[in-house]
């Protein structure tokens, strides 16, 4: 039978557990016990009260036997003495003598015979001497024997005593009647009782042997049913074994202890090696095995492990790992060999060597302080000796909370070692005090986390020296309460906001009318009047303020109070860093007056500016607005390469109506002109006038045949319009188109030669500027 792999036979009571058949064990113990307690049922009930019965009836038997025969002799004695006293006085003396010596030595003889046979009952004794008769005596002993002890001994013993009494002769009928009529025993109701008894026990011990068969027997094909399920589940087990062995990932061989032929190899061998089952079940382990070759040779107390150089198919050679252990193939030991590839591993540990001395080299160049403790330092860096202010000699001897001053610290310490060392992985980071060897104090921030440090958890902890950072820090703090009361004493509204305001001074709560919890619930916005893009503004530069872009500003806008009153605030706005984070900055000063003021001079200056730019007459632009208007579509037409035209025209023989029907009625015409022309160009469109009688329209993004359509519009309605007087008005008009590089005077020279070409065409005409070429 075969013995799955890795079961050796010290592990067979554990097989028998793992295919779970411990049925078979209880019944097989069950008919055990049932066979042990039917035998001793048997043994106790038959065979040991038959013994005892036999044993205590032949006693019985052999006492009653030999009273009975004492009794007839005694009866035989007495007839004698009696006869030989009566009838022959004088010739039978001796003989006298000598059955009343028979006689007497009967009656002790009895006596021992009697209390023998009583003490195979001593419960009777003891319920005579209690005084409670003979009990369940038979009938006969107790008569008989109370006849004895009572009558014919005490009788026996008078004659004997008396035998030369005269009245002897008187009473030998007596003697007669009590001495020869003894009782004897009868033995026949003693084998009676004796036959009656071993019949009982026979049939008792016949029902219990067919009982104990009947159940023995069930048992017994209920164990050969668990016995046949038993061997069914091994032959399973065989299988599946095999199976697992055949399919085990793990590359196994089963060889020959003592010649080291390889025997069984499963699929994982085969895929290793490259050979197949059957080249490599005709190898020995010596052919795949480059060095120590006499290790299989040797008496090997397994399970052993070792590292061996193993040679494939394709004559690559890989490190193997192979731990030998011994198993049992039908009764036969052999040894089984699981071999792991260390190639990768060989790999990954040199890796881990590399990276333990790269965090060695990193953590020894370090410039803040490393330390690796579980409740002492294990390790620590170089900076780490310095920073802590002990050599790492000294360290390594101390408990981590030693260095620290507050005793709440020290326990904190204590019970977070305890969680890392029973495996919590967290990660804390503190801000503690320590005391140095030279007994100065150091505030230290530490970042500490839980690895696995050869094997054990351990808290790894980096750390760096911040006491010049914490006094910086309180110096900050002592400057900027400073800050906070020269900004509460400043008569300007000062303010610190993020998206929400979060600071207002004093001053500006009083200005503005709000709370410090009111004022806490606006943006800036809520207290700034802005048009939609200020507001876009605004909002984009307080975003770049946040993300931490320093920039300054300065506007001025109307800020709303709390009463909904406005006033005009310069605004100063900048970046600074407030706890921790980026914050925005605002300024406000009162110049609502100098606003005001500002804003009347502005009115009259656009008021001097817009006469200034615009005809007196005519109410468009003039001459002056014109030129600068062409000089910046000139250049917006050279950045952006986008072509616009000119149109020029005037008034047909304007003079002639001027000296006709006075200037007046020329200025009515100009008039009505204007309106005309406003009428019919598009918004985007420059109309100005040039000088006199003469008009420029310059026509954004307009090419030049669109506007030599627009100009012939223009032309016909002027035309056909229904002037003051009667008076038949025309125009001509000179149209030209932008070119790279025009200048101001270059576009004028251009329309007003286009115009001289309409007038010579005959007046009312619409002409093009055409260059020579």
């Amino acid at each position: 039978m075969f013995t799955p792999p890795f079961i050796s036979p010290k592990q067979k009571l554990k097989f028998i557990h793992i295919v779970k058949d411990e049925a078979i064990i209880i019944v097989g113990i069950l008919s055990i016990i049932l066979w042990i307690i039917v035998a001793s049922l048997i043994f106790n009930k038959t065979f040991i009260p038959i013994r005892n019965y036999v044993y205590k009836y032949s006693k019985i038997l052999t006492r009653t036997s030999a009273i009975n025969n004492d009794l007839i002799e005694i009866d035989f004695n007495a007839k004698k003495i009696i006869f030989y006293k009566t009838y022959k006085p004088r010739d039978y003396e001796y003989h006298l003598e000598k059955r009343l010596y028979r006689l007497t030595t009967l009656i002790n003889k009895t006596d021992k015979e009697y209390k023998g046979l009583l003490a195979l009952f001593p419960y009777i004794l003891k319920k005579r001497r209690t005084g409670t008769g003979f009990g369940y005596f038979d009938e006969y002993v107790k008569k008989s024997y109370y006849h004895w002890e009572y009558v014919s001994k005490p009788i026996i013993k008078r004659f004997i005593k008396h035998r030369n009494s005269p009245y002897l002769k008187l009473s030998k009928k007596f003697l007669f009647l009590y001495i020869l009529n003894s009782p004897v025993l009868s033995t026949s109701r003693f084998n009676r009782k004796i036959s009656s008894e071993i019949t009982s026990l026979t049939y008792f011990s016949a029902l219990i042997f067919i009982i104990g068969t009947i159940i023995t027997v069930f048992l017994g094909m209920l164990f050969i049913y668990y016995l046949n399920k038993f061997f069914k589940t091994i032959k399973k087990s065989e299988k599946r074994f095999k199976m697992m062995f055949n399919n085990n990932p793990t590359v196994s061989i089963i060889t020959d202890i003592k010649t080291g032929d390889i025997i069984i190899a499963n699929k994982a061998a085969e895929r290793f090696y490259g050979y197949s089952k059957k080249e490599l079940t005709a190898m020995n382990v010596i052919d795949i095995t480059l060095s120590g070759k006499d290790f299989y040779n040797k008496n090997i107390d397994p399970p052993v492990t070792k590292i061996f150089n193993h040679k494939l198919k394709n004559n690559d050679i890989k490190r193997v790992e192979v731990t030998i252990s011994k198993i049992e193939i039908d009764g036969k030991e052999y040894f089984i060999s699981s071999i792991q590839d260390m190639t990768e591993k060989i790999i990954y540990e040199n890796s881990l060597k590399e990276s333990a001395d790269f965090f060695m080299t990193l953590s020894e160049n370090l410039i803040s302080g490393i330390v690796l403790y579980n409740d002492k330092y294990v390790y620590v860096n170089p900076e780490g000796e310095r920073i802590l202010g002990y050599p790492k000699e000294e360290l390594y001897q101390k408990y981590v909370w030693d260095i620290y001053v507050d005793e709440n610290v020290k326990q904190l310490l204590r019970s977070q070692i305890k969680r890392r060392l029973n495996g919590g992985m967290f990660s804390s980071n503190y801000t503690f005090k320590i005391i140095t060897k030279q007994n100065s104090e150091k505030w230290l921030l530490i970042y500490v986390s839980t690895v696995k440090y050869k094997g054990k958890y351990t808290a790894l902890a980096s750390f760096i020296d911040i006491t010049e950072l914490n006094n910086l820090k309180k110096n900050i703090e002592k400057e900027r309460d400073t800050l906070k009361i020269i900004m509460d004493s400043v008569p300007s509204m000062i303010g610190l906001y993020r998206e929400k305001i979060i600071y207002i001074n004093p001053y500006g709560l009083q200005t503005l009318g709000y709370s410090e919890k009111e004022i806490a619930e606006l943006s800036v916005l809520d207290l700034i009047e802005t048009r939609e893009e200020e507001r876009a503004f605004i909002l984009e530069n307080t975003k770049r303020r946040l993300n931490g872009e320093y920039f300054n500003e300065k506007y001025i806008l109307k800020v709303k109070k709390r009463d909904g009153s406005i006033f005009w605030g310069e605004i100063f706005a900048t970046t600074a860093f407030f706890k921790n984070k980026w914050t925005g900055v605002i300024i406000v000063t009162d110049v609502n007056e100098r606003v005001v003021n500002e804003t009347k001079l502005l009115k009259e200056k656009n008021i001097y500016k817009k006469l200034a730019e615009l005809d007196g007459l005519t109410k468009i632009p003039n001459r002056r607005s014109f030129d600068k208007k062409l000089a910046n579509c000139l250049n917006t037409s050279a950045l952006k390469n986008i072509k616009f035209s000119l149109i020029m025209f005037d008034i047909d023989e304007f003079k002639k109506i001027n000296d006709t029907f006075g200037h007046q009625t020329g200025d009515t015409i100009l008039s009505e002109i204007v309106s005309l022309i406003e009428k019919n160009i598009r918004k985007d469109d420059f109309f100005a006038r040039f000088g006199g009688e003469e008009f420029m329209i310059i026509a954004l993004n307009t090419r030049l045949e669109k506007a030599v359509e627009l100009a012939e519009k223009l032309r016909f309605n002027i035309a056909v319009h229904d002037f003051p007087l009667k008076i038949n008005v025309t125009c001509s008009f000179g149209v030209t188109e932008s070119e790279p590089g025009d200048t101001n005077e270059n576009m004028i020279y251009k329309a007003d030669m286009a115009l001289y070409k309409a007038k010579e065409s005959g007046k009312n005409r619409v002409r093009i500027f055409k260059p020579l070429n």
